[in-house]
């Protein structure tokens, strides 16, 4: 009986002290973190299709991703039968010291050909 309650007494200590912070909790709400963007000059504006945001326990940031779709009939898409651009707009925020970290803008045409 000493034995088994020994093995579940060194069990409750490694796992009471082998616990780490593996997260944070988030400083910032998400109409702060979009007020931040804003004052950035990176805000999802009316046209904007697709807003997301997420934040992330492991890196104690978070990520604000906006996608804005619209037709475009000029340039390489002029002899087409013109083209759908699709803009992908990603920004991280860091959540401890209310920077915008890094953001990233993609672009990708799909052509109509009919």
């Amino acid at each position: 009986m000493n034995y088994v309650v020994g093995i579940l007494f060194l069990f409750y200590l490694s796992q009471t002290s082998g616990q780490t912070n593996s997260g944070c909790t988030p400083v910032l709400d998400t109409t702060t973190v979009l007020k931040i963007a804003k004052a950035e000059r990176f805000y999802p504006g009316t046209d904007t299709k697709f807003c997301a945001i997420h934040f992330d326990t492991l890196k104690c940031e978070w990520t604000l991703v906006t996608s804005k779709i619209r037709y475009i009939n000029h340039g390489r898409c002029k002899r087409l039968n013109g083209c759908t651009e699709i803009t992908t707009i990603s920004s991280v925020i860091d959540d401890q010291n209310r920077t915008l970290k890094s953001r990233t803008r993609e672009r990708k045409l799909y052509p109509h050909y009919e």
